[in-house]
């Protein structure tokens, strides 16, 4: 796949799994570039249905996540928030797409120093690569907000950003990076009740982390996230992992789980 193919956001049902989008609609068709930017949860069901869930787990635990300890537990649910991960470490693993790839342990205390000046103590951090750079770019330049992403790049510098949003508006989630920095946000009640109908990522949380950003843009200077070898710009505006992308490709209509084929009454969100 490529960031412009086509893929189908329509009804499916897998066993006794029956999903939907967060809004209870269906958009139809459209490449995988809007539907990673407007959070519709059937395609990434479908791209996790073919690459099996427990093999992301695997590449998770390598992101630095922790609380995915029971595979069997999950499901292809897991697509759409169906694991319950630290918020910090959600930061962490978003830090894999800022750091074009590799991997860096997080530390809340960074350097301690007594009254004289002297260094007590100086993390020294450590990066292992875990993440094709080329895929990263591909993720990272769908996200980026100056590239109409959900990014908050609010002085044209380059800052991607992902939503999330729960079922059924229990928990709504925000998060922003660029080559510099990491703002996760998340928004949910004590009691774990639903919010108001229509809370979002996008509406409740993406707001404040933005003003967040911009109130402290001066301490990070804008920086581009780092082009790979690898990646070919195409005329028709498609990027391409040279020796991976296909040539051609083509909507898959007869994936087998589609309840509903007949894609052309499903509205156009754009």
């Amino acid at each position: 796949m490529t960031p412009e193919a086509l893929v189908y956001d329509a009804p499916i049902s897998i066993g006794k799994y029956t999903p939907k989008n967060y809004d209870g609609q269906f958009s139809g068709l459209h490449s995988y570039r809007y539907m990673l930017v407007q959070s519709r949860n059937i395609p990434a069901i479908i791209l996790l249905e073919k690459i099996g869930y427990t093999n992301l787990i695997e590449q998770m635990k390598t992101w630095g996540y922790t609380t995915m300890n029971n595979p069997n537990g999950y499901g292809l649910s897991l697509a759409v928030g169906g694991g319950e991960v630290k918020l910090i470490e959600h930061a962490q693993g978003y830090g894999v797409f800022a750091n074009n790839g590799n991997f860096t342990q997080h530390e809340v205390i960074s350097k301690i120093v007594d009254r004289n000046g002297k260094v007590l103590y100086e993390h020294k951090p450590k990066s292992t690569q875990v993440a094709d750079p080329r895929g990263i770019y591909l993720v990272n330049d769908i996200l980026n907000g100056k590239n109409g992403g959900p990014g908050v790049s609010f002085d044209g510098r380059d800052m991607a950003g992902k939503t999330g949003t729960s079922e059924d508006q229990t928990e709504t989630l925000f998060i922003a990076y660029s080559p510099e920095i990491v703002v996760a946000g998340m928004l949910i009640n004590n009691d774990n009740t639903p919010m108001r109908y229509g809370a979002t990522g996008q509406t409740s949380v993406r707001p404040w982390v933005g003003e967040y950003l911009q109130l402290t843009s001066s301490k990070y200077p804008p920086t581009d996230f780092t082009l790979p070898s690898g990646i070919e710009f195409r005329s028709d505006g498609n990027l391409y992992i040279q020796g991976i992308s296909p040539e051609l490709t083509r909507a898959d209509t007869n994936y087998p789980y589609y309840t509903q084929r007949n894609f052309r009454p499903y509205p156009s969100f754009r």
